[in-house]
């Protein structure tokens, strides 16, 4: 029995000693298994490298973009040359029996472009993949009236079936083809029910995508849609939720259309006022205050409708496209007197001459350095924080932000100063006032130089003074435009009168904009709520068409708003130096939040001179204070007793 027992436990240990040299063995095989592929792009190939282990065989998979089925290219051990460019790469590792070890994460060049909160998807790609991370961040941002998380969604040229965009706060989607229809999706969707209206549906927009059914863009200041067509209606309104004539509730104020083409009809409802334009419409329902109209084939007519026929100088936006030669950004060419959409093919910055920036990683310096070298600068999504401004020499660059991208000041800087050069676009960004006085926020020129031939052009620029941090917030001026020949193509600067750090000595903002420049274009320009004039326009043959303007709220006491012309601050002040001024289509409302004050006149023009005012409409939201006069002296007053005024057709041409 002895001997019996001693066998046991002796075949037993040879058993565990057995065991224990499998796992020796196997175990530094699979620990040892860590696969680091690199990716570079040369003469044309795209080359993969990687580290290998002894007795360990690799694959090489390949998608066609991220989020599509991986398949088998090849085998292949450390290294691994392919001519398809921004494709997407997985290393397999597999024993010497076929058992999968270790799969290594996907690589692809374009990872070093998109990267973090910017999406690139493909009609390739798993569509309820693609479904799936569109909701996701819809969820997190449809409420995020106040945040610092930013998105940028990219679609590349093709047909994404029944796909569906719901597009919420501090997002952009946007097609990557040369034209909107080389990207198809299902519909688009923008509602306000999660606040009850879309008066502060702010922060987003859609660019350069085709929509084959009928869609909504109920949204309010700071957003766009651009080169956009719709087959189908489109609501600017929530129109699954409004009834005719019903007040509280619903309501939306004011949005941007242009370059794009609607075949059914749109329906703007409850929408006080809207810029269409060099757009085609089939036709167009609504109208509450001021809806405006230029270059846009089958405008509506009424009487508070305004149309030019026309736009004296325009450029569309450049956009980021995809094609057969990769990644690029299409600048559209200069149109005089431009009616209807762009068919212009326009020409083309190369990648090699893009920096992609990134707000982990890039400061003042590193973009313009960049700058220096001559490239454009993509922002990707984000807050950059900037102790310097980033300073913009080379004619024809451009700056262009997705994702809303967002430039704060930190040493009582401006962000963005533009030389006296020509072709210069800045897009697409959020300029917001930091907690040490800033001067002004994005400066334009320094004085004179002819740039008529070849404009700045800025798209899309948005500025914010308070309501993001409970930190007082200081910029005097959000916008200065020095240079002679810019176009401006829907701006909105807003000193906040709700969210964070808001009060009359607390978001401290004097004028919204400065207009120095002769020969400045505005092609809608929201400003409101300054403590000084909304705008301050000297410079001389300025052009005008939508302008909307809330006075500021907070106004303590006739006291504290007194200006050189006497009572308040005019909105929009054109200075007596100038001789010449055309303006169509615009809305100036009050909303005083004190009993008593008291406004001169909602606009202030020379008395001499050709200047033109096609339009002007105004409106008190409150039934506190007055404004004595629309223009002038004229005696359109606006109160309690009288909540709208408007004029047309005042001075001359």
């Amino acid at each position: 029995m002895k001997k019996l027992t001693i066998l046991l436990v002796a075949v037993l240990l040879l058993s565990c000693i057995g065991c224990l040299i499998a796992c020796q063995d196997d175990t530094p095989l699979v620990s040892s298994v860590k696969i680091d592929v690199s990716l570079s792009y040369s003469n044309g190939q795209t080359v993969l490298s990687w580290n290998t282990v002894e007795g360990v065989d690799y694959s090489v998979y390949r998608a066609p973009s991220r989020y599509a089925e991986f398949d088998f290219v090849q085998d292949c051990n450390g290294n691994f040359a392919d001519n398809t460019r921004y494709a997407y790469y997985k290393i397999y590792a597999r024993d010497k029996a076929g058992n999968l070890i270790k799969m290594s994460d996907p690589v692809s060049e374009e990872y070093s472009i998109f990267e973090d909160n910017a999406y690139v998807f493909a009609p390739t790609d798993d569509m309820t993949r693609v479904s799936r991370i569109l909701s996701d961040i819809y969820s997190e941002m449809e409420r995020s009236h106040f945040t610092n998380t930013r998105y940028a969604v990219f679609f590349k040229p093709g047909d994404y079936g029944d796909l569906t965009v719901n597009v919420p706060f501090f997002t952009t989607f946007a097609g990557l083809g040369e034209q909107p229809d080389d990207v198809t999706l299902s519909s688009l969707n923008c509602d306000g029910k999660w606040n009850g209206n879309a008066l502060v549906n702010f922060w987003r927009g859609v660019e350069n995508l085709s929509f084959s059914n009928t869609s909504r863009w109920s949204v309010s200041q700071g957003t766009f849609m651009r080169s956009v067509n719709i087959t189908g209606d489109l609501y600017l309104f929530d129109w699954d939720n409004y009834r005719p004539g019903q007040t509280g509730g619903n309501e939306a104020s004011g949005g941007f259309i242009a370059d794009s083409r609607i075949t059914g009809k749109v329906n703007s409802g409850s929408q006080q006022q809207w810029f269409t334009r060099n757009s085609q419409l089939s036709s167009w329902s609504g109208c509450v205050w001021n809806m405006v109209f230029a270059g846009v084939n089958n405008a509506p007519a009424g009487t508070m409708f305004t149309s030019v026929a026309n736009l004296p100088v325009l450029r569309e936006k450049p956009r980021l496209v995809f094609g057969q030669d990769g990644y690029s950004i299409l600048v559209p060419a200069l149109r005089q007197n431009a009616s209807d959409c762009d068919s212009t093919e326009g020409s083309k910055i190369a990648i090699d001459n893009i920096y992609f920036a990134n707000a982990s990683r890039d400061t003042a310096t590193t973009i313009n350095a960049q700058l220096s070298s001559g490239k454009s600068i993509v922002f990707m999504p984000g807050v950059y924080r900037l102790s310097q401004p980033i300073k913009v020499n080379n004619s024809g660059a451009v700056l262009l932000g997705t994702g809303l991208a967002t430039l704060i000041p930190t040493a009582g800087n401006s962000c963005i100063e533009v030389g006296d050069v020509d072709g210069v676009t800045v897009g697409g960004l959020l300029f917001d006032a930091g907690t040490k006085q800033s001067e002004t926020l994005l400066k334009v020129g320094e004085s004179g130089g002819n740039h008529s031939s070849n404009p700045i052009f800025l798209f899309d620029c948005f500025f914010r003074v308070g309501g993001n941090s409970s930190q007082n917030s200081y910029a005097t001026t959000s916008l200065q435009i020095n240079a002679n020949d810019t176009v401006v193509d829907n701006c909105w600067l807003w000193r906040a009168d709700h969210g964070s750090g808001v009060g009359w000595d607390k978001n401290n903002g004097d004028y919204g904009a400065v207009i120095v420049g002769d020969r400045v274009k505005c092609y809608g320009l929201f400003a409101e709520h300054y403590k000084k004039h909304n705008v301050s326009w000297s410079g001389n043959d300025g052009y005008l068409v939508f302008y909307q303007s809330e006075l500021a709220y907070d106004v303590p006491s006739n006291e504290a708003w007194r200006s050189d012309d006497g009572n308040g601050y005019a909105s929009l002040r054109v200075h007596d130096n100038v001789t010449k001024f055309e303006s169509y289509g615009l809305g100036i409302y009050s909303n005083f939040e004190t009993d008593g004050i008291v406004l001169d006149c909602a606009m202030r023009i020379p008395a001499q001179g050709n200047i033109y005012v096609g339009y002007l409409c105004s409106y008190a939201m409150s039934l506190k204070g007055t404004v004595n006069n629309l223009i002038n002296e004229d005696g359109l007053y606006i109160n309690s007793a009288q909540r709208f005024r408007s004029v047309r057709n005042y001075g001359t041409k």
